[in-house]
């Protein structure tokens, strides 16, 4: 499984994610 990681800013301000980004190794 390849595991992107998305910038924490792109969620910024989306409606229904309202959790900070964290990343699990």
């Amino acid at each position: 499984m390849e595991v992107l990681r998305t910038p924490a800013e792109r969620f910024a301000g989306l409606p229904g994610y309202p959790f900070e980004a964290k990343y699990l190794e």
